[in-house]
């Protein structure tokens, strides 16, 4: 990734921005715009759960940099599970350098959870053709 190069970074989130980011982990940035976390939805405060911007999935790792922060994830959130979203908030505590990157469509980002998102991929993929 171009971002990675040119920000020196040990990770990068690929994003995108959608109105409907029901279900979606957020992506959080400070006042200049530098990320700061990825939180999972049903984790959010009302603030950030306005926030548009989400997390796709898609991640550059340095390899050494995920086995030193998977090492250290500890299940502190509301579902008690560990989250791979919570290492590049563990980087950027260790003082590395975490980018994300709206690079996305959000047709090119869309997950399938329901049987609802499914229907929605599938009229996409088949007004593609």
């Amino acid at each position: 990734m171009n971002t990675q190069k040119k920000q020196n970074a040990v990770s990068v989130i690929g994003s995108a921005t959608t109105d409907n980011n029901h279900g979606l982990g957020r992506i959080v940035r400070d006042e200049n715009q530098k990320f700061v976390k990825i939180v999972e939805q049903k984790d959010t405060t009302d603030e950030e759960n306005a926030i548009k911007e989400i997390n796709t999935g898609c991640y550059a790792f340095d390899c050494q940099s995920l086995l030193s922060a998977l090492d250290r994830l500890q299940p502190n959130n509301k579902q008690g599970e560990f989250y791979l979203t919570d290492c590049p908030a563990i980087l950027k505590e260790d003082g590395k350098n975490v980018a994300a990157a709206d690079i996305f469509d959000i047709e090119e980002a869309m997950g399938v959870n329901t049987q609802e998102q499914l229907a929605e991929v599938a009229e996409i993929i088949k007004n593609r053709g």
